[in-house]
């Protein structure tokens, strides 16, 4: 016999569950914005080597597209591990709520 569950209850109580899923969706997908913003950065770099025309390039105006290009992929990579484990917790409490609905009292 199935548990009488109100609707509304078990809307409200798996609607922060989604929201846990869909920012760990976002989270793990880090690596491919770092890695979007690492080619935005070094094509940077190279248009400032290319605008310099041969010329001695002074590596302090490279510096800061290049450190901005290793830090978005940092970011990137750091914060995948961290949307994972949104998606578990989210997933395992979803299939938690909806195992306490169909229980037998």
């Amino acid at each position: 016999m199935l548990r009488n569950v109100d609707l509304n209850e078990t809307i409200q109580s798996k609607a922060p569950l989604k929201a846990w899923l869909f920012i760990g969706i976002l989270l793990t997908m880090g690596p491919v914005f770092g890695f979007a913003a690492t080619l935005f950065g070094m094509t940077g770099a190279y248009y400032h080597l290319k605008t310099t025309g041969g010329e001695m390039v002074n590596p302090a105006n490279l510096e800061e597209t290049i450190i901005w290009s290793q830090y978005s992929t940092i970011i990137g990579l750091a914060v995948c591990p961290l949307g994972v484990g949104m998606i578990l917790y989210a997933v395992i409490n979803m299939r938690r709520i909806d195992r306490s609905e169909q229980s037998p009292n």
